[in-house]
């Protein structure tokens, strides 16, 4: 094991702790996530929005130029609801893709994320009964943690977060679409064969 932490990760790991694997996610946008539940639901939003701020614009009933700005207010924030059910989603995931740097340690799983300048770092301690799951593909997907989400929850956080978790109230954590998942699942496998180390940590 390495007598001392990388650079940059000085005060991340663990005295002795040794770094594995580490990678990023093969960012994809997925154009298949987009045909679901939430764009049946969406596009009745949009559809009205448009609509409505078309009539509004004056090119349907020719309002006057002050009346015509108040009434486009009001479309804006229901066009913005149609438009983040239809795509929010699957734009959320990918910008988070984007912006994801992914560690693999012999104590400890760490997600690090940074999305238009707000940086995250998450941190599962392998002894913490986390259940390893493999999810074949070129790329494939190791996950290991689940979060789920509440109407509390989806209220809360930068409009990102609203976007990536709208409609979604149940989210797989881990490895994401990485080019080499099974020698990750493997090795995250024997790690946590290994001894559980007085100095561990929980997820943070």
């Amino acid at each position: 094991m390495t007598p001392t932490a990388p650079p940059g990760w000085e005060d991340i790991l663990d005295p002795g702790e040794e770094i594995l694997w580490q990678g990023r996610p093969e960012a994809r946008f997925d154009w298949m996530r987009i045909l679901s539940f939430r764009l049946i639901a969406g596009l009745p939003f949009t559809g009205f929005a448009l609509i409505w701020i078309y009539m509004a614009s004056g090119a349907g009933i020719g309002l006057p130029f002050p009346v015509n700005l108040i009434f486009i207010a009001f479309g804006l924030p229901v066009l913005f609801i149609g438009l983040t059910l239809c795509f929010g989603a699957p734009l959320g995931r990918w910008l988070r893709l984007r912006g994801s740097f992914y560690t693999l340690t012999d104590r400890h799983a760490f997600i690090a994320t940074e999305i238009l300048g707000r940086r995250r770092l998450q941190r599962f301690a392998l002894n913490s009964g986390l259940h390893p799951a493999l999810e074949e593909g070129l790329p494939g997907s190791v996950w290991f943690a689940t979060r789920s989400w509440d109407v509390v929850s989806l209220t809360r956080g930068s409009l990102i977060g609203f976007v990536h978790s709208i409609g979604i109230f149940g989210e797989k954590i881990g490895f994401e679409q990485i080019p080499e998942a099974r020698r990750v699942f493997a090795l995250m496998l024997d790690a946590m064969r290994q001894p559980a180390s007085p100095t561990g940590r929980g997820a943070s």
